[in-house]
């Protein structure tokens, strides 16, 4: 059975006149290691997914569930992969003391990939709910404004000819009509959209547009009309 919390000896040598850009990096864990202190339930949550990881013939774990949950927050700070993570962690007296670890070994970081695919995917949300209602008790967060990250990927933007404008148009306008119908059917006006053979047209007039045979530029202002009169 692996233990929740492992009592370790610790040490930290508390250099006296350390810069400033090293306080703060203390600073940082410090302020962790009293928000782990103070909410309990999250060490709870992460050691429910790791009571029996790496147990066998009844002996205890060497690393405790803790341990594990440190390494992993440290992992996170540092933006580092975990083989990276246990060297700096090795070789660092102030995150030992975090991780408390202390003067015992770090665990391989083989052991720790393993150990972190043990937690679920609900877990990491019942801790992400902790810090939540851990923030709005304190009067930290007030609900008024709300920060969202998203990914961007670079990507060419085709030239906004007219008949990809009425493709667009029409398809994004189809969507939201359905949508709507099916939600309410009171909004239906017996509409049909004929969304195949729209895009037939596009596909038809945005290939063939550059072709100089007088009897396909006719089917080409043929194929514009049509559009023209769908997308009305």
């Amino acid at each position: 059975m692996r233990k929740k919390i492992d009592i370790a000896p610790c040490f930290y040598l508390n250099v006296t006149g350390s810069l400033k850009i090293v306080d703060e990096y203390q600073q940082k864990y410090d302020a962790i290691d009293r928000l782990l202190d103070k909410n309990p339930g999250i060490l709870d949550a992460f050691h429910g997914d790791l009571k029996k990881f790496g147990s066998s013939g009844g002996r205890d774990s060497k690393f405790s569930s803790e341990q594990i949950l440190r390494l992993n927050i440290v992992k996170g700070i540092e933006t580092s992969v975990l083989r990276d993570t246990v060297v700096r962690v090795s070789g660092c007296d102030y995150l030992r003391n975090f991780t408390r670890i202390g003067l015992g070994n770090v665990p391989n970081f083989t052991f720790l990939g393993e150990a972190l695919k043990c937690i679920r995917p609900s877990t990491f949300e019942a801790i992400n709910q902790l810090f939540f209602e851990y923030a709005l008790g304190k009067n930290l967060i007030s609900g008024d404004s709300l920060r969202l990250d998203s990914t961007v990927c670079e990507s060419n933007i085709h030239y906004p000819t007219d008949v990809h404008l009425m493709w667009d148009g029409f398809r994004v306008v189809s969507r939201l009509m359905k949508q709507i119908i099916q939600a309410d059917t009171r909004f239906s006006c017996g509409n049909r959209f004929h969304d195949r053979k729209m895009k037939k047209l596009f596909t038809f007039v945005s290939t063939q547009g550059g072709r100089k045979n007088k009897s396909v530029k006719r089917k080409i202002d043929k194929a514009m009309r049509t559009m023209v009169e769908r997308l009305e």
